[in-house]
């Protein structure tokens, strides 16, 4: 009786032992591997939301730039378009055809316009309005065409540069991301360079 006993309580002090579960040194590996995890997964989740952002910015950018250049080509199939053939004077490339669809793209949208802009982020507030409080972006341009060696007569060549950056629509200027005023050395969010023969300067020889 007293050996069965025994044999019992033995059993069941040897049971306890093996039912003991985690030790110390298991629970915190535990808590390091999953707090890893978790940096890790939030890592890549702001990662990816700063990839979309940068990817609207671009298609933006590049929608502002894309927009005008269809704006000129369709200014340019204007047959009243001013510019003669043989333009003279001392700075004939006013006269020219170039020249003159330049006149007429500034006369249009002028560069200081807000069809120049626009708005990275539209936020939707609960009453279903949106919220246009988002970054701008403001596109720039550049009459590249001048007078001296860049164009020959009839001058019906116009070549434009294009930025685009941020904006300041309060004071109409661009800045870089770091909300300064863009110097040669920065990169602009896009940047793009075209050449547009008027349709009327076609007919010259």
């Amino acid at each position: 009786m007293n050996k069965n006993i025994e044999r019992l309580i033995y059993w069941n002090i040897k049971t306890a032992k093996t039912e003991q579960g985690f030790i110390t040194i298991e629970v915190i590996a535990a808590l390091v591997v999953g707090f890893t995890f978790f940096m890790f997964s939030l890592q890549a989740f702001v990662y990816s939301i700063g990839l979309k952002v940068q990817a609207q910015e671009k298609q933006r950018a590049n929608e502002l730039i894309q927009e005008d250049i269809e704006r000129m080509s369709q200014l340019g199939s204007n047959p009243a378009l001013a510019g003669v053939c043989n333009p003279t004077g001392g700075t004939p490339y006013n006269n020219g055809y170039g020249s003159g669809l330049w006149n007429s793209l500034i006369a249009a949208v002028p560069n200081n316009d807000a069809a120049l802009t626009k708005t990275i982020i539209n936020k939707i507030q609960t009453d279903g309005s949106v919220d246009t409080g988002g970054q701008t972006l403001a596109l720039r341009r550049f009459h590249v065409s001048t007078n001296a060696g860049a164009s020959d007569a009839p001058h019906r060549t116009l070549k434009v540069g294009y930025q685009v950056w941020y904006g300041n629509s309060a004071t109409n200027t661009f800045l870089t991301k770091d909300g300064v005023v863009p110097t040669a050395t920065d990169n602009a969010i896009a940047e793009t360079y075209v050449e547009v023969i008027p349709d009327v300067a076609l007919s010259c020889p």
